[in-house]
């Protein structure tokens, strides 16, 4: 069995720098000084390329818990635009709504162990325009 090969100080502050800004591929490149060649070089390196699947899966994580706590007033947001909002913004908002239920949940493990949320309950008016905008995607 082969020794992992360990992350240079170079190599870690590098990845580091790839997730902490704003900044752009080619310029956390140019501030460490490493080309593009020598960069894609490191990616075919294991240890490097496990160190990066890392940093994107705690992004992606983070990304979701935020969205995830953003929800319940997103929901309310467009609910409160399907309601109270006016011709194309309504439209879209119970379109956003009507997606939102039908998408599949993308996580077979959450099906298994989390309970199913009741849907949230609609006023005949909203459930009216959700079936208006139904029957019109369906004829268009």
């Amino acid at each position: 069995m082969s020794k992992k090969k360990r992350l240079s100080a170079q190599q870690l502050t590098l990845i580091e720098d790839l997730f902490a800004g704003e900044k752009e591929v080619a310029d956390v490149l140019k501030k460490h000084k490493v080309s593009f060649k020598v960069f894609n070089r490191w990616l075919t390196n294991p240890a490097f390329a496990e160190r990066c699947n890392q940093r994107m899966a705690d992004t992606s994580r983070k990304s979701a818990l935020l969205l995830a706590r953003g929800a319940p007033e997103a929901a309310a947001a467009l609910l409160k635009l399907a309601k109270d909002g006016s011709g194309e913004t309504a439209r879209k908002a119970c379109l956003d709504i009507i997606n939102i239920h039908l998408s599949p949940d993308r996580s077979a493990q959450s099906q298994r162990s989390a309970p199913v949320p009741e849907p949230p309950k609609l006023s005949p008016k909203t459930a009216s325009k959700l079936l208006a905008v139904l029957a019109e995607e369906r004829s268009g």
